[in-house]
């Protein structure tokens, strides 16, 4: 342990430490890298009248105690806000988003209720779903297939679309123009095709 009473300039370099800069009044700042072992912790520990609190980052698994990957925690014995992010200046803090006690993960929010829970505009280029029993199933979702055109798919395959021009196409990918086509499919056209629905 390295303590340092008062202000003052400090050098230490070794295989767990390496940094030049000052302590002033507990800050350290400095003008060099500050390291640490991989398996070891920065963290942040205190133990207040109300409960102990345990937070930091580590490159040692807090749960299989293998030093392996980042990981990043916070544990509190009362109130347990959770990891959050935040944006902005000094002087116009933004809070952007948090992971808490549960795992939610709320973006925009401080209070998500669920999974992933997001306040604003998401875009993304698909969308896959997994089944009620938690087991993935590749290839269901909804993707975007052409511009301005959404399609669902399941096992791997679009079974239906809606184009850029509002159609509804079940089965297939173009308008069904009439009933002597050979395309097999559903479609429900509107606009310049008059508004009929077409079955092959």
């Amino acid at each position: 342990r390295l303590t340092i009473s008062g202000a003052g300039t400090f050098t230490f370099n070794n295989n767990n430490l390496q940094s030049i800069g000052t302590i002033s009044s507990g800050a350290i700042t400095s003008t060099g890298a500050i390291k640490t072992d991989y398996a070891d912790e920065i963290s942040l520990d205190y133990t207040p009248s109300a409960g102990s609190y345990y937070k930091g980052m580590s490159g040692r698994n807090q749960s299989t105690d293998t030093a392996r990957g980042l990981h990043i925690f916070n544990y509190d014995n009362d109130s347990n806000q959770g990891i959050n992010f935040w944006v902005g200046t000094n002087a116009s803090k933004v809070f952007a988003a948090r992971i808490d006690s549960s795992g939610n993960v709320g973006i925009g929010t401080d209070s998500p209720s669920n999974k992933l829970d997001v306040v604003g505009h998401i875009e993304a280029g698909s969308f896959e779903f997994n089944a009620l029993s938690g087991t993935a199933v590749h290839g269901t979702g909804l993707r975007v297939p052409a511009s301005q055109t959404m399609a669902l798919h399941t096992n791997s395959q679009e079974r239906m679309r809606i184009d850029s021009s509002g159609n509804l196409l079940v089965g297939t990918t173009t308008i069904i123009p009439s009933s002597t086509s050979t395309t097999e499919g559903i479609s429900l056209a509107t606009g310049s095709y008059g508004g009929f629905l077409s079955v092959s």
